[in-house]
């Protein structure tokens, strides 16, 4: 995330959530991709993680992160459509605080969370958010993504169905058809 907010609110989930996949997945490599002003504050935050991540902060290298990644555990927002353009399998995890959750519960309208699951009007990629937000929910369902070829095949299907669905009718490019 790009808010230091969300930087200290999910690199401790994230860290713990390594953790536990640390000993189940063998050279698994995390790399964090931050935004430039919460750069300092992810470097620290992930000094104790089992395993130091590589930290990219130049869109160049976010870009090859993606291209050489099995799965990918991103907060909600731009990065989950990035990943999917990118075929990078994700599950979507986000956590604000409790009274910020209770309120947008009741402004919000919207099924879903992630970009991609809104495109297609299901559940794409998992969503664990808030209470979900758990190491060992992260975890599980990342784990499953490193480990199941079917489910994240399923995944990238339905990421270009999903993208396909942002295509101008007719074969136009979009800055065509605008």
């Amino acid at each position: 995330g790009s808010r230091r907010t969300e930087v200290a609110r999910l690199l401790p989930v994230l860290g713990e959530t390594l953790a536990r996949l640390v000993p189940r997945i063998p050279g698994l490599v995390p790399v964090v991709p931050v935004a430039a002003p919460v750069a300092e504050a992810v470097l620290a935050g992930t000094r104790a993680w089992p395993v130091r991540p590589v930290v990219v902060t130049e869109i160049e290298d976010k870009h090859d992160a993606f291209a050489a990644s099995e799965a990918a555990l991103t907060k909600s927002g731009t990065s989950t459509l990035e990943l999917a353009l990118a075929g990078v399998p994700m599950l979507v995890t986000y956590r604000v605080n409790p009274i910020t959750a209770a309120i947008a519960r009741r402004l919000v309208k919207v099924r879903y969370a992630a970009l991609v699951n809104l495109l297609a009007d299901r559940e794409v990629v998992p969503e664990l958010i808030q209470q979900a937000c758990t190491p060992d929910r992260l975890a599980a369902a990342l784990e499953t993504l490193l480990t199941d070829r079917d489910a994240a095949n399923a995944q990238r299907a339905a990421f270009r169905a999903a993208l396909d669905s942002l295509r101008p009718p007719g074969g136009q490019s979009p800055s065509d058809a605008a």
